[in-house]
């Protein structure tokens, strides 16, 4: 196998085991992969999340309604892009795996800038301060 077409997620990650399922079946449905996660011990509630990071990357900005066409930042949408095909089945929406011919830059966070530290002055405490402080240590609640 080239490794142009390889699985670009951990092999032993349920990400992975998802998405070798989906390249030896080509074309699945979400509810296909969403069984598949299952399968793997997934709840619901984390399969759903699962398969939809599998599926978020697109094949151009436009396709993906003005949103990254990389998909979500935990996709590998750099090397692979999933492709809507126009034909529904019974089943629901069909996705067809597809490579990218250019493999893009891939997607990171930004890193926050830090603001520099800036020491506050100390202050010496007054005679006043001191005494207000001594006189509510003295007082006590009944």
């Amino acid at each position: 196998m080239s490794k142009k077409n390889a699985n670009p997620y951990n092999k032993k990650s349920n990400y992975g085991k998802i998405f070798a399922s989906w390249k030896t079946a080509k074309v699945m449905t979400r509810a296909e992969m969403t069984k598949v996660a299952k399968d793997l011990g997934m709840t619901d509630t984390a399969a759903k999340a699962t398969v939809t990071v599998i599926l978020s990357p697109r094949k151009s900005d436009e396709v993906s309604r003005g949103a990254d066409c990389l998909g979500n930042i935990s996709a590998k949408g750099h090397i692979y892009y999933a492709d809507k095909l126009k034909h529904k089945n019974e089943a629901g929406q069909r996705f067809q795996l597809r490579y990218r011919s250019e493999v893009l830059a891939p997607k990171t966070r930004k890193v926050k800038e830090e603001l520099k530290s800036v020491k506050a002055k100390a202050t010496k405490a007054t005679k006043a301060t001191k005494a207000t402080a001594k006189s509510d240590a003295d007082t006590v609640e009944v």
